[in-house]
């Protein structure tokens, strides 16, 4: 290798150093501007606690859906369950049944 093509090489290893460490500049920048930056901490805090509200929501949230769940497999599979809520929740009542009202006695007191 000549002299010449030495001084090429040294140069392109300047440049390549040079370009290396200003990238590396700009990343360490943004870091720090991201997660060093107190608005953005803030923010951080803010959306953890959010994120743990909607997991808590979420788990909620799938407890009722399972006892739904169940609530509709025994609508769709057993006859006393659905006998029983027709009769809780509608006021049905069988053939043969007389409802009868019986009023409340006043306080006297």
């Amino acid at each position: 290798m000549n002299a010449e093509q030495k001084k090429i090489v040294s140069s392109l290893c300047k440049t390549d150093i040079a370009v290396m460490f200003f990238s590396l500049a700009w990343v360490l920048f943004f870091a720090g501007k991201i997660f060093i930056d107190p608005a953005n901490l803030l923010h951080l805090y803010k959306l953890k606690d959010q994120h743990i509200e909607l997991k808590r929501l979420n788990e909620q949230i799938s407890t009722e859906n399972k006892k739904f769940d169940h609530e509709i497999h025994l609508l769709e599979s057993d006859e006393r369950y659905i006998t029983k809520t027709a009769r809780e929740e509608y006021g049905f009542i069988r053939a043969d049944e007389i409802i009868v009202e019986i009023p409340k006695e006043a306080d006297t007191n």
